[in-house]
């Protein structure tokens, strides 16, 4: 699947088996990611599920590191509330919605069709996610999924409000962010952050949606 589009779901042909996964083109899974998703949502109540996530660090630039480090230490970062490359529906929650919207962010959009007891997180089975190599295409990666961001809160504002879970985070969830390596990468990941808001916001307005910003590295 890859950028609002979904073959099966989109009039070439029609799948009628379920559960349904959907899986990013670029990601390698653990082994039992397939048969871990499909048992998770053996249910007849609507449910979507997601696997964890490992990223693959070798060969990463060192701005790109600090950047992940700080963001992997922020406690909402976290399966169910980000991409991880792979989600599943079962047969009642493929039928919350229709079509796919024509969006840059699906997985972002099939997110926020389910509530904080619809989403199943399957520990045991992984994505591994390659992280862009370079800061230029960190930017470029982070730069797209802000965008997405933006087309879901003025076309699905409803969606992309159930996003918010209702998790309270006091200061130990953020004890990660206090280790030395950490707070010595946050000015980093603060100024990226603040780029990619800027050239997302920019990209937007100029109405440059759907130019497929992607890892060069």
């Amino acid at each position: 699947r890859g950028g609002g589009g979904n073959a099966d779901e989109q009039g070439q042909f029609t799948l009628k088996t379920f559960p349904r996964i959907y899986l990013d083109a670029d990601i390698e899974v653990s082994p039992d990611l397939v048969g871990g998703l499909s048992n998770a949502l053996q249910l007849d109540t609507p449910a979507a599920a997601w696997s964890n996530v490992r990223y693959d660090m070798s060969g990463v630039g060192w701005p790109v590191r600090a950047f992940y480090r700080v963001w992997g230490a922020m406690p909402y970062n976290r399966p169910g509330r980000i991409g991880v490359g792979v989600y599943a529906m079962n047969s009642a929650g493929r039928a919350k919605f229709g079509e796919f919207p024509e969006i840059v962010s699906d997985d972002g959009y099939v997110r926020g069709m389910f509530g904080e007891g619809e989403r199943i997180i399957v520990e045991a089975c992984y994505t591994r996610v390659k992280p862009p190599r370079t800061l230029a295409s960190l930017v470029a990666v982070r730069t797209r999924s802000r965008l997405g961001a933006y087309e879901l809160r003025e076309k699905h504002p409803d969606v992309l409000a159930r996003h918010h879970d209702s998790t309270t985070y006091g200061w130990q969830d953020y004890g990660k962010l206090l280790q030395p390596a950490t707070l010595a990468s946050f000015p980093l990941y603060a100024a990226i952050t603040f780029l990619t808001k800027r050239r997302a916001r920019l990209r937007y307005q100029q109405q440059s949606i759907h130019h497929w910003d992607r890892d060069a590295s």
